[in-house]
């Protein structure tokens, strides 16, 4: 090697040692699973997860449905405020309600301005599924949440999953001025979908007086003319 070649080397070196002082490494996200043990009888799984510089301990029961969650630091201590999840479930696995708590058992508000929710099923005369979220207070009673609504209902077409409408509501059961995909003062949501060089989905927003507060497309390409709804 010359010696121009080894100066050159060096000064390449020189160059990148700047950008590596001080550098470490994202934390990995890892998976562990252990026997969740309570009074001496196994109880389900514990599922340890670490990401984004803390733990997540997912309790799951033998049917695999999450029963607890826990927010922990890197040394597994709990933290501080809504760190607990528990979750409740009806015979058909479909969850009822989760409610928030500290690691002492008392009930906390989540970050999203709720400590209680809770979900009922139906089905429309015209077969759509319909799935309604209340939320709740500390106290258990009715709260709007952070986007300024207490209830939500979604509507699907049919049994499935592509959503036909929200209905937001406030504490009184009466059409919010909520916020909906960073649209304000939103009580009603209809999505569509048109014909486009893609199938576009797009959604129609409503204030609680019935008039129209802004329309968007969510997802698809369009084209220069589309007419068509289906």
């Amino acid at each position: 090697m010359t010696l121009k070649n080894l100066h050159l080397m060096l000064c390449a070196a020189a160059l990148l040692l700047p950008l590596c002082v001080g550098c470490t490494s994202a934390p990995r996200r890892t998976e562990t699973l252990t026997d969740w043990i309570e009074n001496g009888q196994r109880k389900g799984t514990i599922k340890k997860i670490i990401d984004g510089g803390q733990q997540e301990w997912r309790y799951l029961d033998s049917r695999e449905r999450v029963l607890r969650i826990e927010k922990r630091n890197l040394e597994g201590e709990p933290l501080a405020g809504a760190s607990v999840q528990t979750f409740s479930y009806r015979d058909d696995n479909k969850v009822l309600e989760t409610r928030y708590s500290t690691a002492t058992g008392k009930p906390a508000v989540c970050s999203a301005g709720y400590a209680i929710k809770r979900y009922s099923y139906s089905i429309t005369d015209d077969g759509d599924r319909v799935v309604t979220t209340s939320y709740f207070s500390a106290e258990d009673t009715p709260v709007c949440v952070n986007a300024r609504y207490a209830i939500c209902q979604t509507i699907y077409r049919g049994l499935g999953d592509d959503t036909r409408k929200v209905l937001l509501s406030n504490e009184q059961g009466k059409p919010a001025s909520a916020v909906w995909g960073s649209v304000n003062g939103v009580a009603r949501v209809e999505y569509h979908w048109r014909r486009g060089t893609t199938p576009v989905r797009c959604a129609v927003y409503y204030g609680p007086d019935g008039k129209v507060v802004d329309r968007r497309i969510l997802s698809g390409k369009t084209t220069v003319v589309e007419t068509q709804y289906y």
